[in-house]
C-alpha cells in the first residue's frame, strides 16, 4: 500500500538556505549588508511532529548542517529523541513544571546530558521557585510572558515581583539559574490589541509607526524584560548578555525588521517552522500509488461500508489512508463568511456521504468512494469526469500510477521518502 514524500532535495534546500539568509539580513547583516554566519542569524528552527513525514531526526540533522545554535522542540520527549541528532542547544518549548509526573523520567535523562544545552520554559511563578530550589548545576531557562494567546506565561507584575524575590535573586548571583532571555509565543492571526500595559513612549523610542501589533505587544514585552534585568543586574547578579534575549513566534520578515528597528541593542532569536522546512510546496509532494481500477455500474454495493454506486464510473484503490494522514485535518476556526460557507458546505456533503479526497486526477481533486481505510483509499471516478478528462488528452488510470495527494504534511506519515540521501 505504497504512500510516498517525493522531495526535490536541491529546490527543498534552496528554499531553507533563501529562509536562513532573509533572517540573517534582517538580524545580523555585516558591514555591507550581507547576511551573517549560520551560527549567530538569530533563526531557531522549530522541529515538531512527523516533521512534515520526513521525520523529526532528519529535520534536526538538517539543522545542524545549517549552522544554528539551537533548534526547538515542543516537549521533553521530543527533546530526549533528537539530542543525538543535533550537537547545539535545544529550547523546549511546553513550559517545565514538576507537577507534571510523566514528563519527570525524561526530565531526568535531559539533565544527564553534557553541556547543559538543554533549555526550560519557565511560565509560572511556582515553576521558577521549584527550578531554584532543586538545581545544583546551573540550569539553562527562559521566562515566558503571557501574551494575547493568553495561553501560559508570566503576566507583567508576575515577572517583576519573581524576579525581584530574594530566593530568585540568590540563584540568580549564584549562577544555579541560568537565563538565557524571555520568549513570547504570539498567534498566528494578529491580536486585536497587545496584551502589555507598557507603551509609553521610552527612551527606546518605541516601535516605528504603522507597526503591527504582534510588533508593539513584543515591543512592549521586551521593555518590560530589560526594565527587570537591569534591576536583577543592580542587586549584584551578573546575568551576562544572553539574558536580553527576545525568543518570539509568528512574526514575518517586515515585523522582524521593524523590530530590530526598535530593539537594535536587544539579541533577537525568530523561531520558524513550516516557514522554514515548507517554505516551497513544489519541493515536498505526497503520492499515493494506484493499486487497482475496476469500472463498476450503478447500485453496486461496495468498500468496507456497503456503499452503493450512484452511477457507473471507476473504482480507483490509491495506497495511502489514515494511518498515513490522509482525510485528516487539523481544526480550523472559521473567521470570515466565506470560509464558514465553506465550512457549512463541506459538512453537508459528509452528512449526504460525499467526502472530497486529497487524491488529483487530471489536475482536480476527487471524490471518496467511502472514508479511507487504514493503508488504503478507494476513489469514485463517474464515466462523465473521465470523458471529460479524456477529451483534454487524459488516459485511463493504470496500476502503478502516481497520485498526487495535496495533504497535509503536518498530520501525514509515509512508507517511504524519495529524492533525499
Amino acid at each position: 500500500m505504497t504512500y510516498s514524500l517525493h522531495v526535490d532535495a536541491e529546490l527543498w534546500r534552496s528554499s531553507i538556505a533563501s529562509e536562513v539568509e532573509r533572517v540573517q539580513r534582517v538580524l545580523v547583516p555585516d558591514a555591507d549588508g550581507h547576511p551573517g554566519s549560520g551560527s549567530d542569524s538569530g533563526l531557531v528552527p522549530v522541529i515538531e511532529g512527523s516533521g512534515l513525514g520526513l521525520g523529526a531526526p532528519r529535520l534536526a540533522r538538517e539543522a545542524q548542517a545549517l549552522g544554528v545554535a539551537t533548534i526547538a522542540v515542543p516537549g521533553p520527549f521530543d527533546a530526549v529523541a533528537l539530542a543525538p541528532h543535533f550537537a547545539g542547544d535545544i529550547l523546549v518549548r511546553q513550559p517545565w513544571d514538576h507537577r507534571d509526573a510523566v514528563a519527570t523520567r525524561v526530565w531526568a535523562e535531559l539533565d544527564a546530558l553534557p553541556g547543559g544545552r538543554i533549555i526550560r520554559t519557565i511560565a509560572s511563578t511556582e515553576a521558577l521557585h521549584r527550578a531554584a530550589a532543586t538545581t545544583e548545576q546551573p540550569l539553562p531557562v527562559v521566562l515566558q510572558g503571557c501574551t494575547s494567546m493568553h495561553g501560559p506565561g508570566l503576566r507583567e507584575p508576575d515577572l517583576d515581583a519573581l524576579l525581584a524575590d530574594d530566593t530568585i535573586r540568590a540563584a540568580l548571583r549564584s549562577g544555579r539559574l541560568a537565563v538565557r532571555g524571555a520568549v513570547l509565543d504570539l498567534p498566528s492571526r494578529q491580536p486585536g490589541s497587545p496584551q502589555v500595559t507598557t507603551f509609553s513612549e521610552s527612551a527606546t523610542g518605541g516601535p516605528p509607526a504603522g507597526a503591527t501589533n504582534r510588533v508593539r505587544e513584543t515591543w512592549g514585552w521586551t521593555v518590560i524584560w530589560i526594565r527587570a534585568l537591569a534591576a536583577v543586574e543592580q542587586a549584584g547578579a551578573d546575568l551576562g548578555a544572553g539574558a536580553a534575549t527576545m525568543w518570539v513566534t509568528e512574526l514575518g520578515d517586515d515585523e522582524l525588521a521593524d523590530l530590530h528597528t526598535a530593539l537594535q541593542m536587544v539579541p533577537l532569536k525568530v523561531l520558524r517552522g513550516d516557514q522554514l522546512w515548507a517554505g516551497e510546496p513544489q519541493a515536498l509532494q505526497a503520492f499515493g500509488t494506484v493499486l487497482s481500477v475496476q469500472r463498476v455500474g450503478r447500485g453496486l454495493d461496495i468498500g468496507d461500508g456497503q456503499r452503493r454506486t450512484p452511477r457507473e464510473g471507476y473504482l480507483v484503490v490509491v495506497g495511502g489512508g489514515a494511518c498515513h494522514g490522509v482525510g485528516v485535518t487539523g481544526p480550523a476556526g472559521a473567521a470570515s463568511l466565506r470560509q464558514r460557507a465553506h465550512a457549512a458546505k463541506s459538512g453537508a456533503m459528509g452528512a449526504i456521504g460525499k467526502l472530497r479526497s486529497p487524491y488529483v486526477w487530471a489536475d482536480r481533486t476527487r471524490w471518496f468512494a467511502e472514508p479511507p481505510g487504514r493503508t488504503a483509499s478507494m476513489v469514485w471516478l463517474s464515466d462523465d469526469e473521465v470523458r471529460e478528462a479524456m477529451a483534454a488528452g487524459q488516459r485511463l488510470p493504470a496500476v502503478g500510477d502516481q497520485w498526487l495527494c495535496r495533504t497535509n504534511l503536518d498530520l501525514a506519515s509515509f512508507d517511504c521518502v524519495l529524492g533525499l540521501d
